[in-house]
């Protein structure tokens, strides 16, 4: 079995039930924890951008 480290279905398994947070919330939170690193935020003054304009 996987841990949810290495198990990308949990993170779905997590946005998809989050039924109380916005679309948008859930896009952030996905770009942050990206499998690939290359598409996540560069820094942390890019997620609080993102989150600002929320």
């Amino acid at each position: 079995s996987q841990n949810a480290d290495t198990n990308p279905q949990s993170w779905e398994h997590f946005a998809n039930n989050a039924n109380n947070l916005s679309p948008q919330f859930v896009a952030i939170l996905d770009k942050m924890v990206h499998l690939n690193p290359t598409l996540r935020y560069n820094s942390a003054a890019e997620v609080l951008d993102s989150l600002e304009n929320l």
